[in-house]
């Protein structure tokens, strides 16, 4: 996609209509965006199963100071920076 964009950029340094740019690239990574992303209700239902039966997860996840809420920011981190 940067390279896309980077081209369209060259073209005019003012990028207009990038759209069609996200869409198609939308296209090619959604199928594998839905696949690592449908893992996700198993990886927080691990979370809350842990956090149950194993004190010392559930203290790492206190002292560590992350929040329960916050945790899912760590499951979904891959989808953002990788």
């Amino acid at each position: 996609m940067l390279e896309r964009l980077q081209k369209r950029q060259k073209e005019n340094y003012i990028v207009n209509n990038i759209g069609e740019i996200f869409l198609d690239c939308a296209r090619e990574f959604g199928n594998d965006y839905v696949k690592y992303n449908g893992h996700f209700p198993l990886a927080d239902n691990t979370i809350k199963i842990e956090k149950a039966r194993n004190p010392e997860f559930r203290r790492f996840l206190e002292v560590g100071n992350i929040k329960y809420t916050y945790i899912h920011t760590y499951i979904i981190i891959r989808i953002f920076f990788f």
